[in-house]
């Protein structure tokens, strides 16, 4: 029986909202970033660069390939992490193919590799390394390959082979239905070779490709080719040299989708290959400074500024930051002259304001001059849940979480908002065990924008402290801005004073702080000091007899 329904309806009927708080995807109007950019649209953070210190960016991102004046967005991409170097200290020259003109090199895996023909190598050496793709790209990406290799590669021939097995089987029980004791031996062995593919096909495993990499000098530059084809036709692959001089990437495969590019240390033989271990580092940097065009409510809080990528997530530890790649990334940070860092990692800690990482993160800020911004924490609602390093160093700004009506509705469908901006209950609190605060200031928790490729998606909501802390660089990064362009002078510590002193002021400041962050009330602030570059920050030590 078939059953049909005809349901006339008049579509111009339908009610239609039109009301949705787009700007509650990404908030500007809470922090004062709106009216600052409103009023003086060429403060977007141009003339600014943040040092993203995270999971990497995936130039490939939306709203991450240019500035809002034409800039390249993402200046360099470096790895802190060592988890992406290839040992390239083996040296080879390619030898003629015996039959053909074909220029020929043995690789590490074993394969044969033919240079191209147009490829330029004056000294004829080429470096030769190898790496597991399963140690550099993330699981998702991975899980993702390897399911696709095992549908096209594995299953069709064991498939055909167990048919194959199992027919004979078959037909000798149906040839042979009482067999005598040789043909008892022949049947056993037919047996053995079904539960063989069968166990076969329980324990499969696959390690992935192991990527063959090639790196010369072409006589003014360091290139190197990763054999993406796993099959030694480096003609399809494409030839990368340093990202900060080319701005070039690429990706592995069609499947996985996954970003890389490379920076060459010739002079220690090791290959850097940089990839996005994760999607949190490309979701924090698109808060703070992605670009999609003038006037549109999806860009980034300061669309202008220019950023630079550095991994500090060990893709070897699922994305864990280390001590060694913090030091280098502070190293990198300092090399670069950035602005401003968004460190939006933390951890429990055991002794406030104290370590080598934190001492260097206080002379990142004290010697250099570089505003250093973190997340406080996702560990709330108790008190003395502060993380480190973003609520325990002293001079850093550690960001605490918040949500506004606008975003409840935006991001997380409620129908009706609770009509407060409030802390979210996850968000750290202070103060730290010796006293300090431990929050700094509060702003926006949570919003939806752009993620890597390999995700298959272009957006995606995410909340966290981790999302506050860029939200906040991003207004920062519109106030210096704006202080570059009046040429007023200004230090760290004074950023930070005019943060706190003008946020909105909210009771219970163990939680947010000195209040939520009003950044065109700080630009305000700053020019009403007669000299503001004179405050500085002034440290006490008292010790007992």
């Amino acid at each position: 029986m078939n059953l049909f329904i005809c349901v006339d309806m008049n579509i111009s009927s339908v009610a239609i909202d039109t009301n949705f708080p787009v700007g509650g995807c990404l908030p500007k109007q809470p922090t004062g970033a709106l009216q600052l950019l409103t009023k003086h649209p060429q403060y977007d953070g141009r003339q600014v660069t943040i040092a993203i210190l995270d999971t990497s960016i995936d130039p490939l991102a939306t709203g991450l390939q240019k500035t809002s004046t034409g800039k390249v967005k993402i200046i360099d991409l470096r790895d802190s992490t060592g988890s992406g170097d290839v040992d390239i200290s083996t040296i080879v020259k390619a030898t003629s193919n015996d039959n053909e003109d074909d220029q020929l090199i043995q690789s590490l895996s074993g394969r044969k590799l033919k240079i191209p023909s147009n490829w330029e190598n004056p000294s004829g050496d080429y470096h030769l390394g190898i790496k597991s793709l399963n140690q550099i790209i993330p699981n998702s990406a991975f899980d993702r390959l390897t399911q696709e290799r095992r549908e096209k590669l594995f299953d069709p021939e064991h498939r055909l082979a167990l048919a194959k097995a199992q027919r004979r089987l078959d037909e000798h029980i149906n040839k042979f239905p009482t067999p005598n004791e040789e043909q008892k031996l022949i049947r056993e062995e037919f047996q053995s070779f079904v539960d063989a593919l069968k166990e076969i096909e329980k324990k499969y495993n696959d390690p992935g490709p192991f990527l063959d990499c090639i790196v010369w000098n072409d006589g003014e530059k360091w290139i190197a080719c990763i054999d993406t084809s796993e099959q030694g036709e480096l003609d399809q692959c494409k030839c990368l040299t340093n990202y900060f001089d080319s701005h070039e990437f690429s990706t592995f495969s069609a499947i996985d989708m996954v970003t890389y590019s490379i920076q060459i240390h010739h002079e220690i033989n090791i290959l850097e290959i940089v990839v996005a271990g994760a999607s949190h580092g490309t979701h924090v940097a698109a808060i703070s400074a992605a670009y999609f065009g003038d006037s549109c409510e999806e860009n980034g809080i300061a669309p202008g500024a220019q950023l630079l990528s550095i991994n500090i997530g060990d893709h070897r530890f699922s994305t864990m930051e280390t001590i060694p790649a913090i030091v280098r990334a502070i190293k990198y940070c300092i090399d670069y002259k950035v602005d401003i860092i968004n460190y939006s990692y933390g951890e429990d800690y055991q002794f406030p304001n104290s370590g080598r990482v934190q001492e260097l993160m206080n002379e990142a800020v004290e010697k250099y001059g570089i505003i250093f911004v973190s997340s406080a924490g996702n560990s709330g609602p108790a008190l003395s849940t502060a993380g480190a390093p973003g609520a325990t160093c002293t001079n850093l700004i550690g960001v605490g979480a918040y949500i506004t009506p606008e975003m409840q509705i935006a991001e997380y469908a409620l129908r009706e908002s609770t009509g407060c901006t409030t802390p979210f209950p996850w968000s750290s609190r202070g103060p730290c065990s010796d006293g300090w605060l431990g929050v700094c200031i509060s702003a926006p928790g949570a919003a939806i924008t752009s993620v890597p490729q390999f995700t298959l998606c272009q957006r995606q909501q995410k909340n966290g402290t981790s999302m506050s802390s860029p939200n906040a660089t991003g207004c920062i990064a519109l106030l210096v801005s704006a202080l570059k362009q009046e040429e007023i002078e200004y230090t760290p510590s004074l950023i930070r004073c005019a943060l706190m002193n003008t946020a909105q002021k909210i009771e219970d400041e163990f939680s947010v702080g000195a209040g939520l962050l009003q950044i065109h009330k700080a630009l305000d602030y700053i020019r009403s000091l007669a000299k503001p570059s004179l405050l500085t920050k002034i440290q006490l030590n008292i010790t007992g007899g």
